[in-house]
C-alpha cells in the first residue's frame, strides 16, 4: 500500500471514530506527539481523544510525500466538536513516519490555534 493510500484510510478511521481499523495503521511501539495531549502511544492517545469528541470534520488539503524517505506530511482543515459542547476549526499539519512494514510509528501533529 502506499503512503497516500495509508494517510487517506488514516483520516477516513479518524472521522468515523473507529479505534480497531485506526489503531492497525499503527506499529506496536507507535506515539503520537499532540500540542493538546503531549506525546502519548497510539492507544491512549485516540482512546482520550474519541473520548473527548462529538464530531470530527475533516478537509484533506494536501498530501506530501517525502522521496525515498517513509516520511508524509497531510495538511488539512479539523472542524472539531467536542463532548462538552465546544467547537474549534483549525489548518493543521500531521507529519507521519512509517516503519519498514509500512504501519506509522510516529506520528506529529502541528497547528497554531
Amino acid at each position: 500500500m502506499e503512503l497516500n493510500e495509508i494517510i487517506n484510510l488514516y483520516f477516513k478511521y479518524l472521522k468515523s471514530a473507529n479505534l480497531d481499523k485506526l489503531l492497525a495503521l499503527f506499529s506496536e511501539n507507535a506515539m503520537v506527539h499532540s500540542p493538546i495531549y503531549g506525546e502519548m502511544d497510539v492507544t491512549a492517545f485516540y482512546t482520550q481523544l474519541f473520548k473527548d469528541t462529538e464530531k470530527s470534520i475533516i478537509k484533506i488539503i494536501n498530501i506530501y510525500e517525502i522521496c525515498d524517505v517513509l516520511s508524509a506530511a497531510a495538511y488539512f482543515n479539523y472542524k472539531w466538536k467536542k463532548t462538552d459542547g465546544t467547537t474549534s476549526s483549525f489548518d493543521c499539519v500531521d507529519i507521519f513516519n512509517f516503519d519498514k512494514f509500512m504501519k506509522i510509528e510516529e506520528l506529529r501533529i502541528i497547528y497554531n490555534k
